[in-house]
């Protein structure tokens, strides 16, 4: 018998932890989101807008991939026209340029441009999707909070408060972003910069090698000892310390660790 009441409690509360993690997939696509410098997806999570039937108004996929990719950003093509391109919102690049920053902190004037790389490493478990109604005229779904906020509320509060973007999707897993910002010359190009990187950080530029970190510690770039460098990490979603165990096989662990135990608790 006491095997039996340990086997169902222990039974319980996975059933409750599923419901919790359903839950949780369930209402992150009724949110608003709002830009924010410091999450590696530039989005996070502002106050909630909708409310929903799950079972009419949404699917949920299981989609379980990992995507390794390096982006490229200069004066011709920006960090913030990647981050709304990437989201579908392309004409309103203008909103993640703050949080997309090109810029190296430098005293006095720099005699060089920028350019910015940033290592992108990302596992997805699942896919929810909106559908039906909700789809097509989400209007109709709009709690009655929000509905009073807009009456209340100045655009700045609605922004700072709410949010400015809704997802009529979204990918739930985990992301890690090494971000590299640079000065650069008129000989650099995508190629030469992506290039000198990869030697120190590996093919992903996820590495973080004590060598490689000592090597870049002093923010100047090796083939450039006048040209500065800024290096920033992100990550969100899953279980953190596995993000710290990422070395120059960046890819490799990924695939066999991060994956695996990652939960939904990154959108």
């Amino acid at each position: 018998q006491h095997y039996y009441i340990t086997n169902n409690l222990r039974q319980m509360t996975e059933s409750a932890q599923q419901c919790l993690e359903n839950e949780t997939v369930v209402s992150a696509i009724c949110y608003a989101y709002s830009v924010d410098s410091y999450s590696p997806t530039f989005l996070t999570r502002g106050d909630k807008i909708f409310k929903i039937d799950p079972a009419e108004d949404i699917s949920i996929s299981v989609n379980e991939t990992i995507d390794m990719k390096l982006q490229y950003s200069d004066s011709n093509f920006n960090a913030a026209q990647w981050a709304a391109g990437n989201m579908k919102v392309g004409a309103l690049y203008s909103a993640f340029s703050g949080a997309a920053s090109m810029a190296v902190e430098t005293t006095g004037e720099s005699q060089f441009h920028t350019v910015r790389i940033d290592a992108i490493g990302v596992c997805t478990k699942n896919c929810i999707t909106t559908r039906g109604s909700f789809r097509t005229c989400p209007e109709k779904f709009l709690t009655e909070d929000f509905k009073s906020a807009i009456q209340e509320l100045t655009v700045e509060e609605i922004e700072t408060r709410i949010g400015v973007f809704y997802a009529i999707r979204l990918q739930l897993g985990g992301m890690v972003k090494r971000s590299y910002i640079m000065e650069a010359t008129e000989d650099d190009n995508e190629s030469k910069v992506t290039a000198e990187l990869q030697a120190s950080f590996g093919k992903e530029c996820l590495g973080a090698s004590i060598d490689a970190t000592s090597r870049f510690e002093t923010g100047r770039r090796l083939s450039n000892r006048n040209a500065k460098v800024r290096r920033e990490w992100r990550a969100q979603g899953g279980d953190i310390d596995l993000w710290f165990q990422l070395g120059t096989s960046g890819a490799a662990q990924l695939g066999t660790s991060g994956a695996a135990q990652l939960g939904t608790s990154g959108a």
